[in-house]
C-alpha cells in the first residue's frame, strides 16, 4: 500500500477548521460579552482570540451545559440524526442530575 503524505496545506486547514469551531463554540456561549475585545463587542461573536477567551471563561460554564455540548459533539462526530443527538444529551444530563443527587444525599 502506497504511503499517503500529508501536506503543510493539510494541517493548515485543520487548524483553521479548529479555531472556527472554536471561535463559534466561544460566540455559542457569549464569551465576546466578557473578553473586552472592542472588535468582538461589535461583531457579536468572538473575532479576536477564540484560545485566550475559552482558557479563560471554559471553567465558568455550569458543567450541566459541557456534558450538553460534549454530548452534542460525540453524537454528530457519530453521524447521529438531530433527533438521536437531542435524546443522547437529554439521557446524559440526566445520567448527571441523578449522579449529582446521589453525592448530594450520600453528603447529607
Amino acid at each position: 500500500m502506497p504511503k499517503m503524505k500529508i501536506g503543510p496545506n493539510a494541517c493548515r486547514a485543520g487548524r483553521e477548521q479548529e479555531a472556527k469551531s472554536m471561535r463559534s463554540l466561544c460566540s455559542v456561549l457569549h464569551f465576546w460579552k466578557y473578553c473586552g475585545h472592542k472588535k468582538c463587542l461589535r461583531a457579536r461573536a468572538c473575532a479576536v482570540d477564540h484560545k485566550d477567551c475559552f482558557d479563560r471563561f471554559w471553567p465558568h460554564v455550569p458543567e450541566e451545559v459541557k456534558i450538553m455540548i460534549r454530548t452534542g459533539i460525540k453524537s454528530k462526530a457519530a453521524g447521529l440524526s438531530p433527533q438521536q443527538t437531542l435524546a443522547a444529551v437529554e439521557r446524559e444530563t440526566e445520567r448527571w442530575r441523578a449522579t449529582m443527587a446521589q453525592c448530594e444525599a450520600a453528603e447529607v
